[in-house]
Parts: C-alpha cells; sequence; structure tokens
C-alpha cells in the first residue's frame, strides 16, 4: 500500500557492523526447562522471519534482543535506533492514544506554552518538537488513524486500531532496527496488507516473529527455533517450506534406513549365535564320547567360552550402536512432528437448514442498532466466510448465528435455527473457553459437558494428546500458556471431542491468530474433512481457501 511506502522510504544506511547481533544466548522457562541454548544470531539490513512451534520461545527471543528481558548466558549488541512491536504492550488503565505515540509529555508542555504559562522545563520538553500535533496527526493518517483524537482513551479503541497505532510510534522515532512481534494479528485485510508492504519495502533491518504466510514471503531469510537452537534458511516462506519438506523426507529415509540395519544386525547376530551354539553342541558331544585326550577337550572348551563372551560382548557393542542410531534419527523425525487430527463427522445431510435470518435488525446496545436488514440463510455443510474491516459487525454476526446466551439482542421478519445448542460450537477470538476452566483438561471436560458428552479423562487425554496436549501438558493453566498455545488448546476443546460427536454448526472467530505453521496447516486439514457447516471470521486468505470456503459475505451492506 503506498501509505507503508511512503512510511519505510527511509535513505539506505548501511553499517559497517549489524544492526543486533546476539552471541550464545540462553534462557529458561519458569518451570526450569529451557526455551534457548547457546543460540547466536546477526542481522545487518536485512528482512528475516522468525518462526517455531507455539511456546518454543520467539517472544522471549524478541524480549532479550530488545533489552526487555536479560538472557541467563550470551550477550546482545545493538546498533542504531531500535523500534519494538511486541503482543502485549503494558499500558496504564487510563492511557490515550498520545500516550502509545510517546507524546503526551510533549503535548501537555506545549499546550502550557502556547497558553503563555509554559515553564523554562516545558520549552525544554518540547525541544524541536513544536510542530508535534500536526506531524502525530501525518503519522496517524499514514495508518488511517487520523479520524482517532489525542486525548482518547486506549481502551476505546480496537485491537486493530491499537496495532496500528503501535505502527505509527514506532515509526515516528525514525528506527534503524525493528522487532516486530505478530504484527498483522488483528488487522483487517487492508491493513495487513499495508504492514506486508512495510515490511517488503523496509531498507534497513528487521525481524519479525510471524506464523503469517504471506508476511513470510516478504523476507528476505527465516531463522527457525528448533531444538532449543536457532536456524537460518535462506529465502522466504516458499524456500522455507521446500527445504524443510527436503528435510523431512531425508529424515524420514535416513529412520527407515537406521531400523532396517537394525534389524540386519540382529538377524546376522542371530546368525552367529545359531552357528555357535551348533558348534559348542557339537564340541559338549565330542567330550561326552571322549575320542579326544581330555587336556584338548578342555582346551576347547576353553575356547568357545571365551568366543562366546567376545561375541556377546561385540552383540552388545553392535546392539547399542544400532539403538543410538535409530534413537537419533527418530528425534531427528520428532522436529518435524506435526498434529494428528481425525476426520470429524457431524452427520448433516445436504439440504437441511442449520440458521436463517430475514430482516434483522441486531442491537448491541439498545435503541443503537449495529447491523440492520440482516438476510442470510446457511443449508447443510456450507462454508461461509463473513468479511469486512474491522470494527464492521462480524464477531457480532458471529455470536448471533451462534446463538450465544448473552449474546446481541435481534429483532428480525423471521428467525430459525435447524440446530440444537448443543449441535453449535462456538470460538472466539479472545479464547474466553480456556480462562473460565483453568487448566486445559478442565476446559475440555466442560466444554463436552455443555455438549452432552460424559467423557473419561482418558478419552479427553487422548483427544488433547492430537493437538501436542501430552501428560502434564495437559494440566497447564491457560495464563501459563502462549497465545498460540491458548488458541490450539482451545481448538481441541472444539475439534478433539469423538468424532461421532462433531458439530453441526462450527463458528469461529479469528482462528488462526497465534497459531504456529504447523498447527495452522494440521487444523486446515480438519476443517477441510469437517462435514458440518462453517461460519468463519478470518483476514487470512490462505486460510479461508485451504478450508475450503464457498461464500463470502461482506457485512458491510448491513452495518449503520
Amino acid at each position: 500500500m503506498r501509505r507503508a511506502e511512503r512510511l519505510s522510504g527511509f535513505p539506505m544506511s548501511r553499517p559497517v557492523s549489524p544492526w543486533l547481533s546476539a552471541t550464545s544466548l540462553s534462557c529458561r522457562q519458569p518451570d526450569g526447562s529451557p526455551l534457548l541454548s547457546d543460540a547466536s544470531l546477526g542481522i545487518a539490513n536485512e528482512r528475516v522471519g522468525l518462526v517455531g512451534p507455539n511456546g518454543s520461545g520467539k517472544s522471549t527471543l524478541l524480549a532479550i534482543l530488545s533489552g526487555a528481558r536479560a538472557p541467563e548466558h550470551g550477550q546482545v549488541e545493538r546498533a542504531g535506533r531500535l523500534g519494538v512491536l511486541s503482543q502485549h504492550g503494558h499500558l496504564a488503565a487510563h492511557a490515550t492514544i498520545a500516550d502509545v505515540l510517546g507524546k503526551s509529555a510533549v503535548l501537555e508542555a506545549l499546550a502550557r506554552c502556547e497558553q503563555g504559562i509554559g515553564t523554562s522545563e516545558d520549552i525544554q520538553i518540547v525541544g524541536d518538537d513544536w510542530d508535534i500535533a500536526q506531524r502525530l496527526t501525518v503519522a496517524l493518517g499514514e495508518f488511517g488513524l487520523e479520524y482517532l483524537p489525542l486525548d482518547r482513551p486506549v481502551h476505546a479503541v480496537s485491537g486493530g486500531e491499537l496495532t496500528r497505532l503501535r505502527f505509527a510510534a514506532l515509526l515516528l522515532h525514525s528506527p534503524d532496527m525493528l522487532l516486530l512481534d505478530e504484527p498483522t494479528n488483528d488487522l483487517d485485510v487492508e491493513h495487513r496488507e499495508a504492514v506486508h508492504s512495510l515490511v517488503r519495502t523496509w531498507p534497513r533491518g528487521l525481524l519479525v516473529a510471524t506464523h503469517d504466510r504471506e508476511l513470510l514471503m516478504q523476507v528476505d531469510r527465516i531463522i527457525a527455533i528448533e531444538q532449543h537452537s536457532l536456524v537460518s534458511y535462506g529465502g522466504n516462506w516458499e524456500h522455507y517450506r521446500a527445504e524443510r519438506e527436503a528435510q523431512q523426507q531425508a529424515a524420514a529415509q535416513e529412520h527407515a534406513s537406521a531400523i532396517a540395519a537394525r534389524e540386519r544386525t540382529r538377524r546376522a547376530q542371530q546368525e552367529t549365535k545359531e552357528r555357535q551354539d551348533r558348534r559348542d553342541a557339537a564340541g559338549r558331544k565330542a567330550r561326552a564320547r571322549g575320542g579326544q585326550a581330555r587336556i584338548l577337550l578342555g582346551m576347547q572348551a576353553e575356547r568357545s567360552q571365551g568366543t562366546g563372551a567376545r561375541l556377546l560382548d561385540t552383540r552388545e557393542r553392535a546392539n547399542a550402536e544400532a539403538g543410538a542410531r535409530v534413537r537419533s534419527a527418530h528425534a531427528r523425525l520428532d522436529t518435524f512432528e506435526s498434529l494428528n487430527l481425525p476426520t470429524m463427522s457431524s452427520g448433516l445431510a445436504a439440504g437441511t437448514l442449520v440458521v436463517s435470518l430475514r430482516n434483522a435488525s441486531v442491537h448491541v446496545v439498545p435503541e443503537a442498532p449495529l447491523l440492520q436488514h440482516v438476510t442470510l440463510e446457511i443449508r447443510g455443510p456450507e462454508r461461509v466466510a463473513l468479511v469486512g474491516p474491522n470494527g464492521s459487525g462480524k464477531s457480532t454476526l458471529l455470536r448471533v448465528l451462534a446463538g450465544v446466551p448473552s449474546g446481541p439482542a435481534v429483532s428480525a421478519e423471521s428467525w430459525h435455527r435447524g440446530v440444537t445448542p448443543r449441535e453449535i460450537v462456538y470460538l472466539d477470538q479472545h479464547v474466553t473457553v480456556m480462562s473460565r476452566h483453568g487448566t486445559v483438561l478442565n476446559a475440555m471436560r466442560a466444554m463436552a459437558s455443555d455438549r452432552g458428552m460424559d467423557l473419561t479423562d482418558e478419552t479427553l487425554r487422548s483427544a488433547l494428546a492430537r493437538f501436542g496436549f501430552r501428560t502434564e501438558m495437559a494440566l497447564r493453566r491457560a495464563d501459563a500458556l502462549s497465545g498460540g498455545e491458548r488458541m490450539r488448546a482451545a481448538l481441541a476443546c472444539v475439534l478433539g471431542t469423538p468424532v461421532q460427536a462433531a458439530p453441526k454448526l462450527l463458528v469461529l472467530d479469528e482462528p488462526t491468530n497465534h497459531l504456529d505453521l504447523d498447527s495452522l496447516t494440521a487444523i486446515e486439514s480438519a476443517l477441510r474433512r469437517y462435514d458440518g457447516a462453517l461460519v468463519v471470521v478470518s483476514h487470512d486468505a490462505h486460510f479461508l481457501e485451504q478450508i475450503g470456503v464457498t461464500r463470502l459475505l461482506d457485512v458491510r451492506k448491513w452495518y449503520i
């Protein structure tokens, strides 16, 4: 987009050394398990993507690189001005737009000066920023936020508006190096493209942690967190995916070869043992007949015993080596392990009326409809996506279609739902299903109970294991999970129940936010095989294509 291209049009500057370098970084999770071990990187004038499984330490690494967190070991060197966009910035309860932009103190001092009551300290605070109000208006306009007053409280803006505000704040200070953590989360299609364009045209150093595949197409190389280390892959997302697939095939071949070699070793050992057993048996018979001198027979027996001991020692060494090779190959193959999700069967027949709204008005507050004249119908296993910019009512309409008990008020000429509440599953983008029930296991148990299923812990744990929540991970609390892990746990609660109990209507609000690439691919596959009705809100065009969406409904035609 032109906005991002103008903002990124800084003069090219090439430092002698990298903008950012880190050497031998190590850090641990609160429970003591390792996140990074002896990890190093360097970034100059290049755009680098950072990827890795949920909980692998991407946000932690960015915090260490920015200086917000100290590593247990290692060091970080920074050159130039650093601009940081975190997933969860900490703002005061009454923070304003000016606070986010980092200019509230300057604006207050400037106001006092303009009123004739400014002090020498105020003049120092203003410095060269006498035109700051105009500059802030321009900066906000670059991200389509010129309509926001600088004194508006931050809690009154949407998640997408807040992300764009933070971008405006970053670029106001003309940084040399950008550190971005999931910058396209909560952004609609137009503003995601603006971020893509900014990354594509950024002339200096940039490191972006993201699972946005379109954004990863704009980078020069990708750094992956693998087995607590940092591995660099040249090229963008397509190159990374191709190289990973080649590595996975090689790992699978090595695993198969190691198993085959171990079996050959075992067969050879068995054959050698059988030959030795036959020789020993012949020797025992000879000794029993007494056909040779006793001293000669004794020497043969001793040789046989020595040979047996040497064979046993050789066999043990060979078994140990073969086993080590299999374990090493298996460990390497495990790095490519993906979620194994079942095919969900809802039994929803084609043509079945799922939900119908005719000439409906949707009210979030009384006497002030948000959506009006809403008319839509979903029949059978349709796949429908609600589209439109942030704030246009997509999530509100999802809550209506899902029949959320505390949802918006609806008045309609006709309103019919052809499935029961227990046949509907709704997942909101804030994954409240997790925060309500504490642990992952409790959340899944509660979700199953709400749908009339009394499942054993064994069944629940088996389902959670398919989503990567094995053993003690199932007992972790939601507040101890990363954003991606929370979303994956919520999807486990929605999609992981027994296949014969799949919902007839699945309603998903931004389900791809924070998901790592492997989880995203697996969930796309599961949803593609799901045979029920699906209504989804997502700004990820690739995701909508992969799950087979056949109808797009633009809510702007109903938005007041």
